[in-house]
């Protein structure tokens, strides 16, 4: 298994696609891309999917658009082992021009992949296939579609948080994992120690930020906010009662790296310290994120 360190160190050699492109004032321009700003979530995952992934293994990431955890399974997580990678979920069209926007503010920063192809069609020239799907409606069994075919590995990293409601991508789960497969879901913390002291203290909550950003005044946005958080147990007992084992469930923290952060004054470093390092200490299993790992009988 890559240690954190030597994944930050390939990282640094990852040539990011342009739906990579992170525009966040706070971060610093060359680490804008989700590789770097991400890196954390995206072990926290690999690492509960490595000792499951063999040679041609078949995975599936769920709401896997802009693809980075796809690309980095390919080529820094299990270059030798080269499993079979398909991802699933929303394709929209205005996120092409999105992120190619986001891209452009970088030009001379980072180097992004150049292709004239659109997001499907480059990802599937490279040996990933992506299939549309709208996780979040399924009111009636003509809207219940799901993936064709059968993994062995099923992630879905930042989804479940932004649907209605959890079914639909349960079921997903359910019918497309192979017998002896695993899944992982991971997600935002509801008892997160922040969030309850900012429910506790303030008018605020941590949704705030999502449901206020995404809003249009003119026209509509198909960008989808947070919707709920979800506990441990939640997630653990939808993937029960889908039948499936649960073998690791925790909650993590995950944030950008400060490193990473433009802001390097004292009081920030104090924020980061208290907010990310010692609450977490004292109320280990109220961190910011949340994992589940499950694995489907045989």
């Amino acid at each position: 298994m890559l240690s954190f360190a030597d994944f930050q160190t390939k990282v640094k050699n990852y040539t990011p696609t342009v739906y990579d492109a992170v525009d966040n004032p706070a971060v610093l321009p060359r680490y804008s891309h989700r590789a770097h700003t991400n890196s954390e979530l995206y072990y926290e995952c690999y690492k509960l999917i490595d000792a499951d992934v063999r040679a041609g293994s078949r995975i599936l990431d769920i709401g896997a658009h802009p693809g980075t955890f796809l690309r980095l399974c390919k080529d820094v997580f299990f270059p030798n082992r080269k499993p079979d990678l398909a991802g699933t979920g929303l394709i929209l069209e205005e996120d092409e021009e999105n992120f190619k926007n986001k891209a452009k503010k970088l030009a001379g920063i980072i180097d992004f992949v150049s292709s004239s192809l659109c997001f499907k069609d480059y990802f599937q020239s490279t040996g990933i296939s992506f299939t549309a799907l709208d996780l979040d409606y399924c009111f009636h069994p003509s809207l219940d579609d799901c993936p064709e075919g059968s993994y062995d590995v099923i992630t879905c990293i930042e989804v479940i948080e932004h649907l209605h409601t959890p079914y639909k991508l349960i079921n997903t789960i359910r019918k497309c994992l192979n017998p002896g497969g695993v899944c992982v879901i991971e997600t935002n913390n509801v008892h997160n120690i922040n969030g309850i002291l900012k429910l506790l203290l303030t008018q605020g909550s941590n949704l705030d930020f999502e449901l206020i950003d995404r809003y249009q005044t003119e026209g509509y946005t198909t960008k989808r906010p947070h919707l709920r958080f979800y506990s441990i147990k939640e997630i653990s007992c939808l993937l029960q009662k889908a039948g499936l084992l649960i073998e690791a469930s925790y909650s993590f923290d995950w944030d950008i790296p400060r490193a990473m952060m433009r802001d390097k004054s004292l009081f920030a470093e104090g924020k980061y310290i208290i907010a990310g390092k010692i609450l977490p200490a004292l109320f280990p299993r109220k961190k910011s994120h949340l994992i589940v790992k499950a694995r489907k009988p045989l």
